[in-house]
């Protein structure tokens, strides 16, 4: 096959557009741009097919995640020492619950009173969402320093307890009371621990959701500006060995697509390119026709745990909506490469290989890129790196409309 290599500034050139009801400049056939409006009804009726919900109801409890999120982050910000999480009532007009160590005080009342949804206040919880952040930390390192590379730690905010998965490894207890002795007493007894055969984990083989490859076949994620010198690009996911990104018009004509900066460890799984020549603009794909501008980026402290959120892989090539948040704050080491502060949701379905690094959105709002799949509960669910954390990880924010 003969391959075009080109700087990515033509492509973008014509496929940089606005959020406004139509393209400012044409965009190739067969890529069709999306409107805030057509997103929505894209992304709602996803999940009413998945639920056999009606699309107002989708729309209903997408705006209770909303809301709840809102909240949490509030309670949050005033009361870290307090704040355990959210978690959204699994159906529409469901009441969902907030959780607090300690009492629930008056600031807490009148935001329960006017979020304007059903909301349950569950208070005097053992630990704050921070006291377990820190005692899966601490299982992780435990288990690591044990000698096992294959592990699995999250925050299960509804149990206020650490789960935590072992791959098995020749040499080393292989019994979870044995492996759980190997912790110390004081995050052992929060910890419910199982150990599997096989890997706990698996990684996954210009702006968002276009093919990258060379010599590996990934996704990008979204258009991202470095915010000490300005420079744009787009990120992929830190595992991923690639050298060029697609055109999405012509797979036959490939661009150069040069790494910046990898991130690997505490701050999830991400890397970002930057793309010679052009400014990438603040769009992504979400099947192989559809792009949609970025308004937002999703705050970490409002994920809440059971929304939902849609991703978007080029390899199984079609937009998913079916999965919600089971844990907020979760941490993978593949082989012996650590990755924290993850999302980890409730299964993984259509994402395969090549998906790694492909957009994670609700609408057009930014949530984060695809890392791959851990085991909790002897259950295989999709990860994905915090966009609100790019900073933090490679020094880039999302790039969003306006």
């Amino acid at each position: 096959m003969n391959r075009t290599r080109l700087s990515i500034g033509a492509a973008l050139a014509v496929l940089s557009v606005t959020v406004t009801a139509t393209p400012a400049v044409a965009v190739p056939s067969p890529v069709v741009w999306q409107s805030p409006a057509e997103a929505a009804a894209t992304d709602f009726a996803l999940v009413a097919k998945a639920t056999g919900w009606t699309v107002e109801q989708a729309q209903a409890h997408r705006d209770a995640a909303d809301r709840l999120g809102r909240l949490q982050a509030a309670v949050a910000a005033r009361m870290p020492e307090a704040y355990v999480g959210g978690v959204l009532a699994s159906t529409p007009g469901g009441t969902s619950t907030l959780l607090l160590k300690g009492e629930a005080n008056a600031f807490v009342r009148q935001l329960v009173a006017a979020a304007g949804i059903p909301i349950i206040v569950v208070d005097r919880q053992p630990y704050s969402l921070e006291d377990l952040a820190t005692r899966s930390t601490q299982v992780h390192k435990q288990l690591a320093t044990a000698g096992y590379r294959d592990i699995a730690t999250g925050v299960d905010i509804a149990h206020a307890r650490v789960l935590a998965t072992v791959g098995a490894r020749p040499g080393l207890p292989s019994a979870a009371s044995a492996v759980s002795a190997t912790l110390s007493a004081d995050v052992r007894a929060a910890t419910e621990l199982t150990v599997i055969d096989g890997p706990v984990g698996t990684d996954l083989e210009a702006f968002g959701g276009m093919r990258t490859q060379d010599p590996e076949l990934c996704t990008s994620g979204f258009s991202v500006v470095d915010n000490q010198t300005g420079t744009t690009g787009v990120t992929t996911a830190g595992h991923c060995l690639v050298g060029e990104i697609v055109d999405p018009g012509d797979p036959d004509v490939v661009y150069s697509f040069p790494a910046e900066e990898e991130h690997r460890g505490d701050f999830g799984d991400v890397e970002w390119h930057s793309v010679p020549d052009t400014t990438e603009p603040p769009n992504f794909f979400t099947n192989a026709t559809s792009i949609r501008g970025v308004t937002a980026v999703k705050p970490l402290a409002d994920i809440t745990v059971g929304e939902r959120i849609c991703v978007y892989g080029r390899a199984s090539n079609a937009a998913d909506c079916t999965m919600t948040v089971f844990m907020t704050r979760a941490a993978c080491t593949v082989d012996g490469v650590f990755n924290d502060r993850l999302v980890a949701m409730n299964t993984a379905t259509t994402i395969t290989d090549g998906d790694s690094g492909g957009p994670w959105y609700n609408l057009n709002t930014a949530y984060g890129s695809s890392k791959g799949f851990c085991n909790f509960n002897r259950i295989r669910r999709a990860m994905f790196s915090v966009a609100d954390l790019y900073d933090e990880a490679i020094g880039v924010s999302v790039r969003v409309i306006g």
